[in-house]
C-alpha cells in the first residue's frame, strides 16, 4: 500500500500564497495563488496512490488547518 502526504504552508516569500511543498509528484515545489488550487493538484496527484493526505499548515502560527484524507485510483492486478 502506498501513502502519499501532500504538505500546503504559506509561501515563505509571497504574503498570501501557498507553497506545496516539494514531494514524489511536485519535486520543486509548487507556488499557488489560490489555496484550493493547490489542494486540488494534491488531489489530482494522489490518483496514482491507494491513499493521500493532504495538509494545510495555518498562516499564523504554522500549526495544522486542515486535513484531507484522499482514496487513489490505482488498480489492483494485471
Amino acid at each position: 500500500m502506498q501513502q502519499l502526504t501532500f504538505e500546503i504552508v504559506p509561501h515563505p516569500r509571497s504574503r498570501g500564497d501557498w507553497l506545496l511543498k516539494p514531494s514524489r509528484f511536485a519535486p520543486f515545489g509548487l507556488w499557488y495563488r489560490d489555496l484550493e488550487h493547490a489542494i486540488s493538484y494534491s488531489k489530482w496527484a494522489a490518483r496514482e496512490a491507494n491513499r493521500a493526505e493532504v495538509r494545510v499548515l495555518n498562516r499564523d502560527d504554522g500549526t495544522l488547518a486542515e486535513r484531507r484524507v484522499v482514496a487513489g485510483t490505482v488498480r489492483q492486478g494485471g
